[in-house]
This record gives C-alpha cells, structure tokens and sequence, in this order.
C-alpha cells in the first residue's frame, strides 16, 4: 500500500500498470471492509490517496490505449466531417476540441468575407414566394461565425454553421464544416 507518483505511474507500462491497479483496488476493497468494521477511523486519510492513485492510473491506462485525435476530438451531436488539423493549445471557442457547446439553429451558406482574425461572414440566398404578384424574389441573410483554428476557410467556401453561445457582440455562431 504505496502511494504512487504521477511520474512513476507514467513509466509504467501497460501489462504493469494493469497489476498494480488490481493490487490498489484490493488494498481499497480491505479499507473498506476495515471501515465497516469500525477497526479503521473515517479520519485516518488512508482511502482518499488510494482513489486517487486509481484515478491517475485509469486516465493513464485511458491514454496508452486512445490515439491523439480520438481523445482530443469529441462529438458534437451532429455528422460532420472533421478534419484531422491539430488545434491551437487552449483553445476553448473550438466545438471539436475546446468546451463550446453548440445548440438551435444551422445556417449553411457561402463565405463572403474572411479577412477578420478567427471570423467570418456567411450569406444564406433563399426564394421568397410573393402570392401577390405570384412571383418569387430573392432573399439574402447574413450572418458572422467564429472559425475554429482547425478549420481553413476561404472566401466562396460552402460551410455550414451552428449556433453556440455569444462569442463577441455580433458573433453567435461557429463553423462546424467546410463542403467545398
């Protein structure tokens, strides 16, 4: 009943890992047998270090066995294409990779405007019938969207955008895919 070290847990291997977290889980399964008993007192602060050391080994174990990209990239609810670009360190107006969470509305459209830093602007066309003239007329709409640093993005690429919560004052949406 050693406690572990972050250090020393990430030498390990897998096979050793595995064994040593068997032993920890038998050592807390005794505590709380001893606990139950009464011969342990609740105040002796031997349970708390040996959650933790499983903890540490689990999220190792975890990362010997996942990929870069499986553990960075997350799913978002929606089928979109990701592309497998690694993001920018902390970054967390990133739906794939950062804690941006999206909701409601999708707008697709064409970009027309990319110059701004991490924005741009999407332009929805859609026909309006007027039952009046019995004709259709054109409508346009724009929007501003938050670009991920995974993403590239160029003037007239087809994209499709999610809405998140309020980024900047005009920005409430986020590019989630680029089609063409």
């Amino acid at each position: 009943m050693v406690h572990l070290k972050s250090k020393t847990i990430r030498e390990l291997n897998e096979k050793d890992l595995q064994d040593r977290l068997k032993q920890v889980r038998t050592d807390l399964f005794k505590l709380h047998i001893e606990s139950k008993k009464g011969t342990l007192r609740k105040e002796s602060g031997k349970l708390k270090p040996l959650r933790k050391d499983i903890a540490r080994m689990l999220t190792r174990l975890n990362e010997l066995k996942k990929k870069w990209c499986d553990v960075m990239t997350r799913n978002i609810g929606l089928p979109v294409k990701v592309k497998k670009k690694e993001p920018l360190k902390n970054e967390k107006n990133n739906p794939f990779n950062g804690s941006l969470a999206i909701h409601g509305k999708l707008f697709e459209g064409t970009v027309i405007n990319a110059k701004a830093k991490g924005t741009i602007v999407i332009q929805k066309e859609s026909p309006i019938y007027f039952s009046k003239f019995k004709r259709f007329g054109r409508s346009k709409n724009k929007i501003r969207a938050h670009v991920p640093s995974n993403l590239n993005v160029q003037e007239g690429d087809f994209v499709v955008a999610a809405e998140c919560r309020p980024i900047s004052k005009s920005v409430s949406f986020v590019v989630i895919e680029v089609k063409s």
